[in-house]
């Protein structure tokens, strides 16, 4: 029989000799990381990269010598490949414990990335509060009181103007906060201030604004609409956006600002690098893109409603909000002629739908209804401030519906308002002849890009939009 263990040798040692070495970087690997202070976890930012470099070369070198030691299979002893593959098998070993190792300091190194977002974001909220009291007594040292506006005046006697569709009751005029009283802070407060502070936080990840204070406006106009449709939000931009952005609403308060943005709920985790780079770019242009925190899929247009209410009262003091899909065409200034006819409080204002079958269960109290309650159409619809605030703080378990127009009507059936029914947000209504183009009208939904466009084109010109 030849003796092979003289012949490999050489081999032998040169391996052994490798082996010594990785054995050596790995071990180094882990006292180098076991050894670190939490102190220094921004080191390891710096050197993230060379670490994944050493790991990779590590595992490269495994791979080398197990493929080496195949090949030699046939040429080995029985007991020195024995050998070899326990020390490659301790190797490994070691070479696991110095990955976790490096693992559980990249663990740290994010929750020390995240604390120091947290107190980043704390210390930009005292510098805004800071500064807004600095300016507040300024104001008030430097200048004189300001001028009060005048406000619309509206209709005489507005409960005897009511529509057959107004199912509210008469306006108490003195009854400025209807759901609310001065003072109180209840769990549903508190509660809602928790929201507000996480809505914030949320904001401040992803634009550095911080919303201290409440901005005072006379309505909020939010576009709700999805990543894709991008060419019905720049639609929206060169038409009717454009207009809203110039009215100016004289008020009680002297604010008379209306806000326009397009809300979009934030689902990064199911949209691709292309797509999330094309909307960060869109929202830098344009800055007129509110993200909402991740919502539910199954409760999308709901929840994103449902959100953007309580934002709307955690960031503004608005007298109105309105409510637009992104295929809907609003002549911006006829609806705030004849918004500031109506009721400043308990309003609930649209399209209008009655006695329609509900197409799921309808519970309510554990008696089990077959129809909706009327609830206005979800391309077009106003609610008031005190109405919005109502929602936004949610007293009760608000049950969603499949959708979000019919779940706003029936959030708001038990509050007694000023519901009203106003055809003109349809533009075209069937008619004898076919279609009938209401010359009056407010709004049109269900268009595409270029047929708004078009509508715009004609109001400029002064014809009805929706002629031919």
């Amino acid at each position: 029989m030849k003796d092979h263990s003289s012949r490999n040798v050489p081999a032998r040692k040169i391996r052994y000799l490798v082996l010594v070495g990785l054995t050596t970087g790995a071990l180094w690997l882990l006292f180098h990381f076991s050894s670190r202070d939490e102190s220094l976890v921004p080191e390891i930012r710096e050197y993230y990269d060379e670490e994944e470099g050493i790991r990779a070369g590590l595992e490269k070198e495994m791979q080398q010598l197990r493929e080496l030691i195949s090949a030699t299979d046939s040429q080995t002893p029985t007991t020195a490949r024995r050998d070899d593959v326990s020390i490659i098998q301790a190797l490994e070993k070691q070479l696991s414990g110095a990955q976790a190792a490096a693992e559980a300091q990249t663990r740290a190194w994010r929750a020390a990335e995240e604390r120091k977002k947290s107190l980043e974001y704390r210390v930009a909220q005292m510098e805004a509060k800071k500064t807004a009291v600095h300016k507040a007594a300024a104001s008030t040292a430097a200048t004189p009181a300001p001028t009060v506006l005048e406000p619309a005046t509206p209709p005489p006697v507005i409960a005897q103007q009511h529509s057959d569709h107004d199912h509210g009751h008469a306006h108490d005029a003195s009854n400025q906060a209807v759901f609310t009283k001065p003072g109180q802070d209840s769990y549903f407060d508190r509660h809602f201030q928790r929201r507000c502070a996480h809505l914030q936080e949320h904001e401040h990840e992803q634009n550095g604004k911080v919303h201290v204070p409440r901005e005072h406006l006379y309505a909020i106009i939010g576009v709700h609409s999805v990543l894709q449709n991008s060419q019905q939000r720049n639609a929206i931009r060169e038409t009717w956006a454009a207009e809203a952005k110039k009215l100016r609403i004289p008020t009680a308060n002297g604010k008379n600002d209306v806000r326009l943005e397009f809300v979009i709920a934030d689902h990064k985790s199911d949209w691709s690098a292309s797509e999330q780079a094309t909307l960060d770019a869109e929202m830098r242009q344009y800055e007129d893109i509110v993200l909402l925190p991740h919502i539910d899929k199954k409760h999308h247009f709901t929840g994103t409603t449902r959100i953007w209410f309580q934002r709307s009262a955690c960031f503004y003091v608005p007298q109105f909000l309105i409510k637009v899909s992104d295929d809907t065409y609003v002549r911006v200034p006829e609806l705030m002629e004849a918004l500031q006819k109506k009721q400043q409080h308990k309003l609930y204002w649209g399209h209008i739908h009655e006695d329609v079958d509900g197409h799921e269960d309808v519970v309510f109290n554990g008696f089990r209804v077959g129809k909706y309650m009327p609830f206005a159409n979800g391309n077009v619809y106003v609610l008031s401030a005190d109405v919005v605030e109502w929602l936004a703080k949610a007293p009760i378990n608000l049950k969603y519906f499949k959708s979000e127009d019919v779940s706003v009507g029936m959030w708001v059936h038990a509050l007694q308002l000023h519901v009203q029914h106003e055809p003109r947000f349809t533009a075209k209504v069937p008619s004898d002849d076919g279609w009938y183009c209401r010359a009056d009208m407010l709004s049109q939904p269900k268009l595409s890009a270029t047929q708004m466009r078009s509508y715009h084109e004609k109001a400029t010109s002064g014809h009805t939009p929706c002629e031919k």
